[in-house]
C-alpha cells in the first residue's frame, strides 16, 4: 500500500516521463538490447502495484522471441493526477483513505496480538 502522495510523485517524475511510450524487454529481465529501467526491488514492487490498481498500463507484445512491453498512464491515472494537483478536497480524501485503512490494519494487529497472547497465556497454564 503506497501513500497518494508517492503515487502522485512517481507519476510526475521526469525519470517515470521519459520511460513511458518506449520498448523494454519485460519488467524485471535484462536482455542484451534492451535494458529495463527497473532493475531493483522497490521499484518493481511499485511499479506492479500501480499496474494492479489501475494507475498504469502495461502493454505487452510478442514478437517472435522478443517479449517487450510499454508503459502506459491510463485514465484513472491521469484523473488522479489532474485532481491531485488541483483539488485540496480530493487530496485531503485521498490521504484521509489511506490512514483510515493503515488504521483499521493496525487495530487487527494489535486485536490479534492479543488473542495469541491470551492463548499462550491458557495454554502456559494448562500446561503447568
Amino acid at each position: 500500500m503506497y501513500s497518494p502522495r508517492e503515487i502522485y510523485q512517481f507519476m510526475t517524475s521526469e525519470w517515470f516521463r521519459s520511460i513511458m511510450n518506449e520498448s523494454f524487454y519485460k519488467r524485471h529481465m535484462e536482455s542484451e538490447d534492451a535494458r529495463s529501467p527497473f532493475n531493483d526491488p522497490e521499484s518493481i514492487i511499485f511499479l506492479e502495484w500501480l499496474i494492479d490498481h489501475n494507475y498504469i498500463i502495461a502493454e505487452y507484445r510478442s514478437d517472435h522471441g522478443s517479449d517487450n512491453e510499454i508503459y502506459l498512464i491510463s485514465t484513472l491515472g491521469h484523473a488522479f493526477i489532474r485532481h491531485y494537483k488541483k483539488s485540496l478536497k480530493f487530496r485531503f480524501y485521498a490521504h484521509y483513505q489511506f490512514y483510515k485503512t493503515l488504521y483499521w490494519i493496525l487495530i487487527a494487529s494489535a486485536i490479534g496480538s492479543l488473542i495469541a497472547n491470551y492463548i499462550t497465556y491458557v495454554y502456559y497454564i494448562i500446561v503447568k
